[in-house]
């Protein structure tokens, strides 16, 4: 499944970046600009979706992201942020007509998935294209009119791609980023075999790495969400690269027992004055680690 995802750029980005895959859009935004450069984007939330609108051009807009469909008289407690491929394929769902006519990509850069570990441990993994393109998520949308017009989508998923399977059985349908691929997917062409075919794990190279446990919180929106978790200030492995030493010139590691060119202070005549020395080495080295 996709249960979250990051797209950390604004609208002109995402528009740049479909331009120089070849896929033409145009900003189609009601009022104001939604808010952009998320990175821990969660489901009932505003998200950017392109789409074909009525006058026929490829449209960047605002959905939200759980599916109601158009014939609903209220809301309904279920409301689905993705759909297996295989419900597609069925004859007689309620995303028939959306299935149809109302196609989406849903953009972002990549989306997070959590691997178990044993009953109750799980653990979050952030997952891209390795080529940093963005990652077109192909997704079906409705419009229903419960208190007002409102645009809502679920994405696509299928089964994991043999890379991924380590961290989780699915994923989402991922497109190609040309204009063929594209174009094919938002058109009102009706469903088909072409359409059906495109269902399936991305064949691309994707990148996955294991990220911070508090992304899993839904108000936590920060750019830690997408880094990798041994990159982060006060990690184990950060603390072990060696860094630029005040004292000198030369790397050093953080922790002076292992650096090999600073004295010990059992060699020294005067204790007390090599253990405050060793200890003033310490703190410098600290500071400049963490930039104090």
């Amino acid at each position: 499944m996709c249960g979250r995802f990051a797209c950390p750029y604004d609208v002109q980005q995402i528009q740049t970046k479909l331009k120089e895959s070849g896929v033409q859009t145009t900003l189609e935004f009601e009022s104001q600009v939604p808010q952009t450069h998320r990175f821990n984007i969660c489901p009932r939330q505003k998200i950017i979706v392109a789409y074909v609108n009525e006058k026929g051009d490829n449209v960047l807009n605002t959905m939200t992201w759980g599916f109601i469909p158009s014939w609903a008289t209220k809301t309904p407690k279920v409301q689905p942020i993705n759909v297996q491929d295989k419900t597609l394929l069925e004859k007689s769902t309620i995303f028939d007509k959306p299935k149809n006519q109302r196609r989406c990509i849903v953009i972002a850069e990549g989306f997070f998935e959590w691997k178990k570990h044993g009953t109750k441990k799980k653990t979050p993994y952030y997952i891209r294209r390795k080529d940093k393109q963005l990652m077109l998520m192909a997704g079906v949308y409705d419009i229903s009119n419960i208190s007002g017009v409102q645009f809502t989508c679920a994405i696509i998923t299928t089964s994991a791609a043999p890379s991924l399977r380590s961290i989780h059985t699915r994923m989402p349908v991922i497109l190609e980023n040309s204009p063929e691929v594209v174009n094919t997917w938002l058109s009102g062409q009706p469903w088909g075999d072409k359409l059906a075919s495109v269902m399936q794990p991305f064949k691309g190279t994707l990148q996955s790495y294991q990220v911070k446990n508090e992304m899993g919180s839904v108000g936590y929106d920060s750019p830690d969400c997408i880094a990798p978790v041994d990159q982060q200030k006060g990690s184990i492995a950060r603390f072990l690269i060696p860094v630029q030493s005040s004292l000198g010139k030369r790397k050093c590691s953080p922790d002076p027992a292992l650096d090999p060119n600073l004295s010990s202070f059992d060699s020294h005549p005067n204790k007390k004055q090599s253990r405050e020395l060793l200890n003033k080495k310490k703190e410098d080295q600290f500071s400049d680690f963490y930039g104090k």
